[in-house]
């Protein structure tokens, strides 16, 4: 009988354990042409699982915390126009080192554009960002915040089938989300979909 040995077990790693809350609001203004959202979030972690990169392994950290806020805008100035907003500010923490928390930004923001015209047609245009993050467990690798812009659009030809393209990273920009990787650089998708 043959037995795989992975490098990556760990019979002595634990299971996440936790407190996790959130409380929020939503407000629709001027007959739902305008929507506005908070959300405070907070969780509290026992032996949050974490890769290390080092050993090539999954660590416990035995105590961390995440919080922060969300906030949402959502405006239609048309029936057929959305914009959206939204920013997400995160605090993390490492309760029993104090460093912060690996790829886990501070700052992150989208802002999206959809346009659905003609009763049978939809483009969207969104933009991400993602602010700077540690790299490792001291906090001494920091990883470069980057933005991203993805371009979709389909159109329903009949009530069964439906034209769609989008392209992902649309101004082909350079980023890594984990260091040595790049992320992809402009990719382009067509088809056809039946329902």
């Amino acid at each position: 009988l043959y037995q795989f040995n992975s490098p990556y077990g760990d019979p002595n790693l634990k299971p996440d354990e936790g407190v996790t809350y959130d409380i929020g609001f939503e407000q629709h203004l001027f007959d739902h042409s305008l929507t506005f959202g908070l959300t405070y979030f907070y969780n509290d972690f026992e032996n949050m699982v974490e890769w290390d990169p080092n050993t090539y392994t999954y660590q416990n950290v035995d105590n961390a915390s995440l919080e922060g806020y969300e906030v949402e805008f959502a405006f239609i100035p048309i029936e057929a126009l959305t914009l959206g907003v939204n920013y997400t500010y995160t605090i993390t923490e490492d309760k029993d080192t104090g460093y912060e928390l690996r790829r886990r930004p501070e700052h992150q923001a989208a802002v999206s554009i959809n346009w659905a015209f003609l009763e049978k047609a939809n483009v969207n245009i969104s933009a991400r960002y993602v602010g700077e993050r540690w790299e490792d467990a001291d906090n001494t690798e920091r990883l470069d915040a980057y933005t991203t812009v993805d371009l979709s659009a389909y159109y329903d030809l009949t009530d069964h089938f439906q034209l769609f393209g989008r392209i992902e990273n649309l101004l082909d920009g350079s980023y890594e989300q984990i260091p040595g990787f790049a992320g992809s650089g402009a990719s382009y998708y067509a088809g056809i979909r039946a329902s």
